[in-house]
């Protein structure tokens, strides 16, 4: 069995490969995939006090607090924040039963977003692929 135009063949399969793997790293490189770490993003919700004499605390919906504040409360005198960076908060024994807008900054997912970091993970990730596909190839025996 003959094998007519082997090199032509795996010619055009590394072209494609090659261009492939470009595209990626340079989509990679200038679209930005990420959030920064430093966006505050604001939201509010309610916390309802039913028991009169007890201490209740609650865990808000978003962590890594900040800015925190709720409406017609005093903090340390009403309420106290127990965990800012879980979103954990105690309304006081002299605290009325009733509900409560919590209004807060917090801090949401992120990752750094900057050329350099990207461009080490494509490299890392090109170096991954050229490897495997080298390894692919040999076992065909075409490298």
């Amino acid at each position: 069995m003959k094998m007519v135009g082997k090199k032509g063949m795996v010619g055009y399969v590394g072209a494609i490969i090659t261009f492939t793997i470009a595209a990626l790293l340079l989509a990679n490189l200038l679209i930005p995939q990420t959030t920064n770490f430093d966006t505050l993003s604001t939201t509010s919700e309610n916390v309802v006090k039913v028991a009169d004499l007890s201490n209740e605390t609650f865990t808000l919906t978003e962590d890594e607090v900040s800015l925190l504040t709720i409406a017609g409360l005093t903090l340390t005198t009403n309420y106290t924040v127990d965990n800012a960076d879980t979103g954990v908060i105690t309304l006081n024994d002299d605290t009325g039963n009733g509900t409560y807008a919590v209004s807060y900054s917090y801090e949401p997912e992120g990752y750094s977003d900057d050329a350099g970091t990207r461009a080490l993970g494509g490299l890392i990730a090109l170096a991954g692929i050229v490897g495997l596909l080298y390894f692919v190839f040999r076992g065909f025996g075409l490298a």
